[in-house]
C-alpha cells in the first residue's frame, strides 16, 4: 500500500431521520482522529477534528442524535476504523484555523442507556441471557458471541438490572471479555478470535521494530506501523519474521537495519489499537497490541 494519498473521510448519520452527509479530505479538508481501541467493556472513543468548515456543516454537525463512521487510509484503499454516537462536540481557534472537535463513544447510547427487564425459564441458559442482552441494544448488531459458556441453566429468574451489569456479571463467571466494536456486541473468551479477519504484519508499513512488553498478568507484543485500516479488536494479525528483516530506513543519513525483537512467527489476537492520523501533519500511524492465542 502506498504512503501518499492519505484519505480521512467522516460519514455522518442522523439517527433519528437517516439523513446522512459526508466530510472528506479529498475535497482539500484536514481532517485529523485519534482514536483507543480494546477489548475492554467500556466504550471506545475516538476525538475528530475536522478544520475551516462553513457555517452550514457546523451546524448540521451541532444537531442531537448523529452517529459516526470514520474511514482512514490511502487512496488505493481505505476502510472503517471506527464508529460511534456523537457524544461532545466544541469550536475551538488554533491560529488561523477554526476546528470543530468531536468525541466519539462506539456504542455509547447502548452501553449507558440499555436495560434489562427479562424473566428467564428454568431451562434457560446463560447462553440466552447473553443473547438477550445484545438484543436489549437496540442500536448494537450481534457480532462474535462466545462458544465456551457450558450450558448452565439460570434456574428461573428475574434480570432487572442495566444490560452492561448482566453482561459485566456474566463475563466475570465465565472469564470473558465483552465489549462494543464498531457497533456490534463481541464476548469472547481470552482464547477467542476473529479467525476469518487476519492480517499479515507488512514490512513495508513498519515505523518500529515489534517491541515484547511484559506485565503482570501478559505478555504482549507492540506493532507499531504506518496506518493499515483493516485492522480489527478481536482480529488476528500474522507474524512471520522471515519477512520482517526491515527496509532500510534513514537515519542521520546513514541507512540501519531493523528487525522485530521477536522471535515468535505465529498468529496473534489484537487485544488494542491506537489511531494517531492527520491528513496534514507527520502523524498517520497506529500501534497495535497482540498477544498470544
Amino acid at each position: 500500500m502506498r504512503l501518499f494519498g492519505r484519505v480521512i473521510k467522516a460519514m455522518i448519520t442522523n439517527d433519528k431521520t437517516g439523513k446522512q452527509f459526508t466530510i472528506d479530505s479529498k475535497d482539500n479538508l484536514r481532517i485529523a482522529i485519534n482514536a483507543t481501541k480494546d477489548n475492554d467493556s467500556k466504550p471506545n472513543t475516538a476525538t475528530l477534528k475536522l478544520y475551516n468548515l462553513n457555517k452550514d456543516t457546523r451546524s448540521a454537525l451541532s444537531a442531537n442524535g448523529l452517529s459516526v463512521a470514520v474511514s482512514v487510509g490511502y487512496l488505493d484503499g481505505y476502510n472503517v476504523i471506527f464508529t460511534g454516537n456523537i457524544v461532545h462536540y466544541t469550536l475551538k481557534r488554533e491560529n488561523l484555523d477554526s476546528i470543530f472537535e468531536i468525541t466519539v463513544g462506539d456504542g455509547h447510547n447502548d452501553y449507558v442507556n440499555s436495560f434489562m427487564a427479562k424473566s428467564f425459564k428454568s431451562s434457560s441458559t446463560h447462553n440466552d441471557v447473553i443473547n438477550e442482552a445484545q438484543r436489549t441494544m437496540s442500536n448494537t448488531k450481534q457480532g462474535k458471541l462466545t462458544q465456551s459458556v457450558k450450558a448452565q441453566n439460570v434456574r428461573g429468574r428475574t434480570v432487572f438490572a442495566p444490560t452492561r451489569k448482566v453482561l459485566d456479571d456474566m463475563s466475570k463467571y465465565h472469564n470473558l471479555n465483552w465489549s462494543i466494536q464498531d457497533g456490534s456486541l463481541m464476548v469472547l473468551s481470552n482464547m477467542e478470535a476473529l479467525t476469518n479477519h487476519v492480517v499479515i504484519v507488512d514490512d513495508s508499513l513498519l515505523i518500529d521494530p515489534i517491541e515484547e512488553q511484559i506485565d503482570d498478568k501478559q505478555t504482549s507484543y507492540l506493532i507499531h506501523t504506518r496506518v493499515n485500516p483493516f485492522y480489527r479488536i478481536n482480529g488476528v494479525v500474522k507474524i512471520d519474521n522471515s519477512k520482517i528483516v526491515r527496509s532500510y530506513r534513514e537515519d542521520e543519513g546513514k541507512k540501519k537495519q531493523h528487525k522485530t525483537s521477536s522471535n515468535k512467527d505465529g498468529q496473534y489476537k489484537i487485544i488494542k489499537i491506537q489511531y494517531d492520523c492527520d491528513t496534514h501533519s507527520d502523524s498517520f500511524d497506529c500501534k497495535v497490541s497482540v498477544v498470544n492465542i
